[in-house]
């Protein structure tokens, strides 16, 4: 079996893919998210609850999901740094590397979702 280097970045480059595209979509103004087909959710919060929020309110959001993304994407960056230099290249390695990675998401994931569901309204 042929081991990449590049499995090593798997959740890595899914992690800034998805805060790339978030923050782009937050980015753009209330009637253009209102008028996309697609459904969006960001944790708690669904495509309606993000247009009742104010401008201001959005803009704090899109800041909250940009630092999310950036932190989680250089601790799971330095995961796969640190496996592929400690490590040899194994299939082994690389699945520790991968569940080591999405825990740590998932863990320092947490205060964020946090931060995020702090801007659902309460109807």
């Amino acid at each position: 079996m042929c081991v990449s280097i590049a499995n090593y970045f798997i959740i890595p480059e899914a992690i800034i893919t998805v805060g790339i595209v978030l923050v782009a979509i937050l980015s753009m103004q209330k009637q253009k998210i209102a008028d996309s087909k697609g459904d969006i959710s960001i944790g708690s919060l669904n495509k309606a609850e993000i247009l009742k929020l104010s401008q201001e309110e959005i803009k704090k959001l899109r800041k909250v999901v940009a630092t999310a993304a950036g932190c989680l994407f250089l601790i799971t960056l330095l995961i796969a740094f640190g496996a592929i230099f400690l490590c040899e290249l194994s299939l082994v390695s690389i699945v520790t590397c991968l569940v080591l990675q999405v825990l740590l998401t998932v863990i320092c994931g947490i205060p964020f979702m946090k931060r995020i569901k702090a801007f659902r309204h309460v109807s």
